[in-house]
């Protein structure tokens, strides 16, 4: 199982990839705009060759209105 937790910002948002199996770890940030959740969608597709719909768990702080668009986006 892995563990995807978003800090959200204004400007850009950070990630942590985890690997509830072995603890390994990624971080990246990503510009909170529809190019910066392509990369995500692209880091994640790498990660996951065969989809990750069933392996992954996403958490994200709601604060504020910033965590829409990469809401929808996820959806």
């Amino acid at each position: 199982m892995f563990y995807l937790g978003v800090d959200i910002g204004k400007y850009a948002n950070a990630f942590c990839l985890l690997n509830s199996d072995s603890g390994a770890k990624s971080i990246w940030q990503f510009d909170n705009s529809k190019s910066g959740f392509d990369l995500l969608s692209k880091n994640l597709l790498d990660v996951f060759d065969s989809g990750f719909d069933d392996k992954l768990i996403i958490g994200m702080e709601a604060t504020g209105h910033y965590f829409l668009n990469l809401y929808e986006f996820l959806l």
